[in-house]
């Protein structure tokens, strides 16, 4: 299955949030701004609520963040692609990454591997610590993933169209085990080398993962 995203930028101004398409997801960031008593100042682009079961394969899903690809089968299909989960194993979801990308390491997990599940309130940015190649491997200790459990993917890319880093995320979803992994969205940083925070958004759709945007990630003070 081939996914062509309508992703959303969203720009958060001073004095306003704009958002190019209007709606649901501006008015949830906006929410996060009047929640810390601050205003923003931020581009993200926000893939919206995906809901994309990761298929148990050896190809698995590939994810372009530029150009809001989520399509399932060999990378080598989509040009520019960024990251591809994939595989059969119950017990853990192999990250394939692109070159020049890179899955961060729970920064609190020590120099141990595999440890790609992030928390809300996780910086992904420069001074963070990323894998090549890794995956998202079920268990208790920090950094794994539990069975039927939400979290984030922190991810550092190249975009194609300008050859510059961006930092973003993947929020995934895990099931009974690790053949159960579903996509529920993405977000990214449009200005490069710039960190984003994981912050929550209230959003019933979204489960405990809600709509997680890096809405907060430069805030300023009033």
């Amino acid at each position: 299955m081939k996914r062509m995203i309508g992703i959303t930028k969203i720009v958060l101004a001073r004095d306003g949030i704009a958002n190019a398409n209007g709606g649901l997801v501006a008015a949830l960031c906006g929410a996060v701004a009047l929640l810390h008593g601050e205003s923003a100042s931020a581009a993200m682009v926000y893939s919206g609520i995906l809901n994309h079961q990761v298929p148990v394969s050896a190809q698995g899903t590939v994810v372009n963040f530029v150009t809001g690809t989520v399509q399932n089968g060999l990378a080598s299909g989509v040009p520019g692609w960024d990251i591809n989960p994939y595989g059969t194993s119950a017990t853990s979801v192999a990250l394939l990454a692109a070159a020049g990308t890179g899955i961060m390491r729970n920064p609190d997990a020590g120099t141990n591997t595999f440890r790609t599940n992030l928390a809300v309130g996780t910086v992904v940015g420069p001074s963070a610590f990323f894998y090549g190649n890794s995956a998202a491997a079920i268990g208790t200790a920090v950094g794994q993933w539990a069975p039927n459990s939400e979290g984030f993917i922190g991810v550092k890319f190249i975009n194609e169209s300008t050859n510059l880093t961006h930092y973003g995320f993947v929020a995934l979803r895990i099931g009974a085990n690790a053949t159960d992994r579903t996509i529920i969205a993405f977000g990214w940083e449009t200005t490069a080398n710039t960190a984003v925070t994981i912050m929550p958004v209230p959003a019933p759709a979204a489960g405990v993962v809600a709509l997680a945007l890096g809405c907060g990630g430069r805030r300023r003070r009033r």
